[in-house]
């Protein structure tokens, strides 16, 4: 079984992805802590050296690997900016878009400022424009939306479960 999460940075991909593997028997797969180990920097310092192109090259090929990957994958919130990607996530068994308000991954974003968001630093206009851009993406490349507002992990894991179990009807 193949479970992509995709959706905007503070939707809860890599926490609901961790659990939704465990409850399901599968291994996980951090996209983005892959790719700091693969590229010896953290994410922050290769777009600081080398530009957002630089990384979602990385992130791409990384992606494509991972078409045959049997488990529970976190993307990076930037995942289907490219064709080339939303191509490849077209290919997998099911790709679920967490999705959140915009308040609230604000909060979730400024409350979690040690984790390094280099596109979250800006203000908060271009994020919120972001954050609509990359929903039409998302929708794009969705087998079915989960809304992660206000809902506990186990709740939002339960409902996931639930909608996998649907698709295998």
């Amino acid at each position: 079984m193949q479970v992509v999460l995709v959706g905007f940075m503070g939707v809860g991909k890599t926490t609901i992805g961790r659990i939704l593997a465990k409850e399901l028997g599968l291994p996980f797969m951090d996209m983005d802590r892959e790719l700091v180990n693969r590229i010896g920097m953290p994410i922050k310092d290769l777009f600081e050296q080398s530009g957002e192109e630089a990384f979602r090259l990385e992130e791409t090929k990384l992606l494509a690997e991972l078409r045959s990957y049997e488990g529970v994958i976190s993307t990076g919130g930037g995942i289907a900016t490219r064709p080339e990607n939303v191509e490849l996530l077209l290919q997998f068994e099911t790709v679920v878009f967490l999705h959140a308000s915009f308040s609230v991954v604000n909060y979730r974003i400024n409350k979690n400022k040690r984790r390094a968001r280099p596109l979250a630093e800006g203000d908060v206009g271009e994020l919120k424009k972001l954050f609509f851009d990359r929903k039409v993406s998302y929708e794009k490349v969705a087998t079915f939306r989960q809304n992660t507002n206000h809902k506990p992990l186990k709740k939002i894991t339960a409902e996931i479960r639930e909608k996998l179990q649907g698709q295998e009807c």
